[in-house]
């Protein structure tokens, strides 16, 4: 063959080679060979949670977004291979974000577990008696706004209970979902229209309005008990404190097991071990013991997470 043609032929093959690559690299964006992408999101109570957004995330840009269906599924169909982050987040929940990588031909499933929701009732209608996920068992509840203290709250919503001696002493309003190992956090005020003898806190592990632990605090004492079949049962109880009327306190509770302990304005106050209950849900509680008064609390920025 003359050489001219041969030198010309290799250059061509050359040329060709440049602007039709193999894309044989597995990570290639350009390789036909596409990936699949499919899975489950759960929410904080191991339930599989529907209308998640899921989305596949590469250079600080959204590639591909989906909601997940009925039972929590998800899934990508001919992805374009490569590394991305894969992140899931739903209404009250902190988003998770955790590293995928789909190279060319490959079917992978990855499960996703939402960990912490929270509740500043900002995008709640004023007015509104069960937020979403909550539920009342007694007493009268509502969004209600205080735009005051914005350095110790979220502002200006809040979550409103109150317990009226005289027609129901205790307001509960009970988180929907049922939890194991958790813990939760809470901030709460008591109103200056509130009559002496009072109390406000935690139902932790609810049953059932006869069967839940109690940890509340009144105007000189933090107390943590159990209520077992209606009857009040004490566990730790310090009496060395005074709360003051429109200041915002923070209480926060952790069970593990039988292993409970918890925290006020971030210190450890008691540690302790019971078995009454393995599980339940948890909701707040405020209560009036003054007979023609009553209790009127603001609740606010209440995370949870297993």
């Amino acid at each position: 063959m003359n050489r001219g043609l041969i030198i010309l032929s290799t250059v061509c093959l050359l040329i060709l080679s440049c602007i039709e690559p193999t894309h044989d690299n597995r990570y290639d964006p350009d390789n036909p060979a596409k990936a699949y992408l499919a899975g489950t999101v759960y929410g904080f109570d191991d339930n599989e949670l529907d209308g998640a957004t899921v989305s596949l995330i590469k250079d600080s840009a959204v590639v591909y977004e989906t909601q997940t269906s009925n039972g929590g599924w998800y899934e990508f169909q001919r992805v374009d291979p490569g590394i991305y982050i894969l992140e899931a987040g739903a209404n009250l929940y902190t988003p998770v974000q955790m590293t995928a990588e789909l190279p060319a031909d490959t079917e992978a499933y990855i499960d996703l577990y939402l960990q912490e929701i929270y509740f500043d009732f900002e995008n709640d209608a004023v007015g509104v008696d069960e937020p979403e996920r909550f539920h009342i068992e007694s007493g009268e509840w509502s969004v209600m706004q205080d735009p005051a203290d914005p350095e110790d709250h979220s502002v200006p919503n809040v979550y409103r209970g109150i317990a009226e001696h005289n027609t129901a002493p205790v307001a509960i309003s009970i988180i929907e979902g049922v939890v194991t190992d958790f813990s939760i956090e809470a901030k709460l005020k008591i109103f200056n229209e509130t009559t002496s003898n009072w109390s406000a806190g935690l139902v932790l592990r609810y049953q059932d309005p006869a069967n839940y632990y109690l940890l509340r605090i009144a105007e000189s004492y933090i107390k943590l008990s159990k209520m077992v079949n209606g009857a009040e049962i004490y566990l730790a109880e310090t009496d060395t404190l005074f709360f003051n009327i429109d200041q915002w306190y923070c209480l926060y509770a952790c069970f593990e097991g039988q292993h409970i302990k918890i925290f006020f304005e971030g210190d450890l106050f008691f540690e302790l071990d019971d078995d009454a209950f393995s599980d339940g849900s948890p909701g707040l509680w405020v209560q009036s013991y003054d007979p023609g008064g009553g209790a009127i609390v603001y609740f606010d920025d209440i995370k949870l997470w297993p």
